[in-house]
């Protein structure tokens, strides 16, 4: 039967544990994850945000210079445009000409047929009137004979009185056509030269239209991805605010965690954990850590003075904090559903960096730090027995 005074000795030393800093901290871990589970989300981002964002602004300067290019682009697209067009017309009016050309070389030669053969009629005539051609043979008595000099009498008379007139016509017939003739192959080549022309205006037209096409569109879509990538940053900046705020807000409604030599807990209460060092996971893997499992959204704290060394993602750790404390150890926290801290930060034993979660391969587990202890930055030793010096004091 127990005494009244030893009623009262239990019940103070109950008072005791139920007001002892680990109890105070445990009341105020389950408050920190009904206060993250209700937190407000936060306030939809504005385009006006978005636009204020200094990439998004370099973005439109970028496109900006890329409107200015395209007025350059532009002013050329009209010279060959003209260029074109005068090519093209160059080109038709030679055909045309072309096409003349060839209908006078032909006609100039049937007239210069035509006379060829007129005057060969009439030598022929000649020669077959001989009678009237010998009166005329005192003119040509210096002809070696008499078929010579009535050939020369037939060639005198026929030039005198019929023939001059005929000749004179065929000779110029023959100039005629072969200026023609000349013209007509200067006119073809510069056709050729012109059909030429217009197809390298037509080919420079072509690459400045597509010049044109893939500089409005690289801008746009250049400014498109700059405003998305900008929103999701600035979206996930005031999350990570929300979570600071939240975080502080714990921070100053619970108890320190309990120092011991000079390091603390690194995950607040409640928290539970066993010795799986060793223990087998997916892919062959052994355990190199402790699971300490706590309420989604728990602070984690930084176990000892020291300095941020990287915040990162991995495929196993999901979000993930490398601490490295004034001795050179180094502290891996992983599964994080936020971080706090940053790279570079100096830190104080028993500031909050981090909320518990369950990213990279331990989604759909329930929340937990995994927490690796590498004493000099070197390989990994089993964290459990400092996990229970610091966390079950």
């Amino acid at each position: 039967m127990t005494k009244p005074g030893n009623v009262d000795v239990i019940h103070s030393r109950r008072s005791a544990r139920v007001a002892s800093p680990w109890r105070r901290a445990a009341v105020a871990g389950l408050c920190a994850a009904a206060l993250v589970s209700s937190a407000a989300p936060a306030a939809a981002v504005t385009d006006a945000q978005v636009d204020s964002d200094a990439e998004v602004k370099a973005a439109r300067d970028r496109q900006q210079a890329a409107d200015q290019q395209l007025q350059q682009v532009l002013a050329s697209l009209d010279e060959a445009a003209a260029a074109y067009e005068n090519a093209n017309r160059h080109h038709l009016l030679l055909q045309e000409e072309s096409g003349a050309a060839d209908g006078s070389v032909d006609g100039a030669r049937q007239v210069l047929a035509s006379a060829e053969a007129g005057f060969a009629e009439r030598i022929a005539q000649a020669y077959r009137n001989p009678g009237r051609q010998i009166k005329m043979a005192e003119a040509v008595l210096l002809s070696p004979d008499v078929a010579g000099a009535l050939h020369r009498v037939a060639m005198i008379d026929h030039v005198a009185s019929r023939g001059a007139g005929q000749v004179n016509q065929a000779a110029k017939r023959a100039a005629y056509a072969v200026n023609l003739t000349n013209q007509h192959r200067i006119v073809t080549a510069g056709a050729a030269g012109a059909a030429q022309d217009r197809q390298r205006r037509a080919d420079e037209l072509s690459v400045l239209v597509q010049q044109g096409q893939d500089l409005l569109a690289q801008a746009q879509a250049q400014l498109t991805q700059t405003r998305g990538e900008a929103r999701e940053r600035i979206e996930e900046e005031e999350r990570l605010a929300a979570w600071r705020a939240q975080m502080a807000q714990i921070a100053a409604g619970a108890a320190p965690p309990v120092v011991v030599d000079g390091k603390v807990c690194p995950v607040g209460a409640p928290n539970g954990f066993i010795d799986s060092w060793g223990y087998p996971r997916s892919g062959g893997r052994t355990h190199k850590g402790v699971d300490m499992f706590a309420a989604h959204g728990t602070p984690l704290y930084a176990v000892a003075d020291g300095v941020i060394k990287r915040v990162f993602t991995n495929r196993l750790g999901g979000l993930s904090i490398d601490l490295i404390d004034s001795d050179g150890n180094r502290y891996y926290y992983a599964h994080l559903s936020a971080a706090i801290a940053s790279g570079g930060q100096h830190v104080r034993a028993g500031d909050v960096i981090g909320a518990v979660g369950n990213t990279g391969n331990a989604r759909g587990t329930p929340p937990h730090l995994h927490w690796q202890f590498h004493p000099g930055n070197g390989p990994p030793v089993n964290p459990y027995p400092l996990a229970v010096a610091l966390c079950r004091a």
